[in-house]
């Protein structure tokens, strides 16, 4: 066991690369000068998301770093999700030194790396909103794409904007989409939205300024299943042999040893 803090720290090295658009340190004093037709849109996403039972789709990543000299380093992961309303979920996301993958049944949540045959896992709440809220909380854990994964993403996305604008239209692999960009006082994002009546999000950039370089993360998303459907033991984890099981409790702690110091890796 001496080498566990060690192994939770890589898996959580993924998964904390992960950002949620709507976070941030403090209240607007302000009401948020949103561009009418940006608004209109993200509503129009937002509720689109909100009236899927479920979903699956391909995510592609690029988490940006920068090193104190001030240079630029990108790290690219890919993976899916799969979710289904109220309380499923499925994540595997993969790098090239990292594979992790998250389930949540509706009540157990577990993370698990295949490469080192360990797994983490806990009691948790009845729906996949309860789950982002107590994985942040509790356990310093932001779920991939949590905002999206919302039942009102909208409300999640929108309440720390201080400006929001409309930038025009623009293709993201041959799909055509309006750019929408957003300000918060921690964070700048971008997000490109299908036109049409599929209004999904196909591209998400975000720059933090929180951190000396103002590194990006941008996922962009492909393979939408809008009415998937999942095999029964999908979102249940099995561990295969040899599988060790590692203290859940310790997250906290290593979750602050894996955050970099202002300059460094994101």
């Amino acid at each position: 066991m001496g080498k566990q803090p060690r192994s939770i720290i890589i898996i959580l090295t993924l998964v904390l690369c992960s950002v949620s658009v709507s976070y941030s340190n403090g209240a607007t004093a302000k009401a948020p000068a949103i561009d009418p037709q940006a608004e209109q849109i993200l509503r129009q996403m937002s509720d689109y998301l909100s009236s899927l039972q479920g979903f699956s789709v391909h995510v592609d990543a690029v988490v940006e770093g920068v090193t104190p000299s001030g240079q630029r380093l990108d790290t690219d992961r890919y993976g899916d999700v799969w979710m289904e309303r109220p309380n499923k979920l499925l994540v595997n996301m993969i790098s090239a030194h990292h594979n992790v993958q998250m389930y949540y049944d509706g009540n157990t949540f577990t993370i698990f790396s295949p490469r080192l045959n360990y797994y983490a896992t806990w009691s948790a709440p009845g729906t996949i909103d309860e789950l982002v809220v107590v994985a942040r909380k509790k356990y310093g854990l932001v779920l991939p794409g949590a905002d999206l994964l919302s039942s009102d993403p909208y409300s999640k996305m929108i309440a720390n904007v201080k400006s929001g604008t409309y930038v025009g239209e623009s293709p993201v692999r041959e799909v055509m989409t309006h750019q929408l960009a957003f300000r918060q006082p921690d964070i700048d994002w971008q997000i490109w939205i299908a036109e049409g009546d599929t209004p999904l999000p196909m591209r998400i950039i975000i720059t933090d300024k929180r951190t000396s370089g103002q590194p990006q993360y941008m996922a962009s998303y492909s393979d939408w299943n809008t009415s998937p459907v999942f095999d029964p033991y999908t979102f249940v984890f099995m561990p295969p042999a040899g599988a060790q099981k590692i203290d859940m409790r310790t997250l906290p702690t290593v979750k602050r040893q894996a955050t970099p110091k202002k300059g460094g890796s994101k």
